[in-house]
């Protein structure tokens, strides 16, 4: 299994949403049967949570796809800012957990109402 690093840029008042697939290093998709997934955005200099990703399974969980997305409703209550992390947490069934994904945050102020 390989953790990957991938940046996103948000912008405020605008919905966000991403569809991830895990496959293992022969291109098998990696079954999410059972597991749980949680995702963060925190603020890197004090690791404060700045909000929770909404995520879900893409059925079938055997599969290995998801998606992790926050709403605007979220985004427009944002203040632009830098130095914003993410990642994601999968718990498999069996107990393991991994942090397969994760990165910088940009998040962009928007000047149209």
């Amino acid at each position: 299994m390989r953790r990957d690093r991938l940046n996103i840029t948000l912008w405020k008042g605008e919905s966000f949403s991403m569809l991830v697939a895990l496959e293992d290093e022969n291109g098998t998709a990696i079954s999410l049967t059972g597991a749980t997934i949680t995702a963060q955005c925190r603020v890197k200099a004090t690791n404060a949570t700045l909000f929770t990703f909404t995520t879900a399974i893409v059925s079938p969980a055997s599969g290995g796809k998801y998606t992790i997305s926050i709403p605007a409703s979220t985004t427009s209550g944002l203040t632009p800012q830098k130095g914003l992390v993410y990642d994601v947490r999968i718990s498999f069934a069996g107990g393991d957990v991994k942090y397969w994904l994760g990165g910088d945050v940009e998040l962009y102020d928007t000047v149209t109402a």
